[in-house]
């Protein structure tokens, strides 16, 4: 699961996690984009969810930014869009933190 939009999002999944286990729901890990950052109610439930579910969330973080978010309009991943940017190099960060995980 990625937090990506509204911050309804992260009330849903604090609401969730609080309800059941995230194994209840085949949760097997999360990762939050860099924009929630930004947000406090954000920031607030994912160190609630790094809090309570340390073994599930990547250590990465991937930022919002343009090249990000044009990829998908140019029908290729950002690591072919933009292979330089700092969303690809997250990207390929958690790809690598994924793969180690098993």
């Amino acid at each position: 699961m990625a937090f990506e939009a509204p911050p309804s999002t992260g009330r849903l999944v604090a609401r969730e996690s609080a309800a059941t286990s995230p194994r209840d729901v085949g949760l097997r890990a999360l990762n939050a984009p860099g924009n929630l950052r930004q947000l406090t109610l954000a920031r607030d439930v994912e160190r609630e969810v790094r809090e309570h579910f340390p073994e599930l969330v990547f250590d990465t973080v991937v930022p919002r930014n343009v090249r990000l978010g044009e990829a998908p309009s140019f029908g290729v991943p950002i690591i072919q869009h933009a292979p330089h940017s700092a969303g690809s190099a997250a990207y390929l960060k958690l790809a690598k933190e994924v793969a180690a995980r098993g």
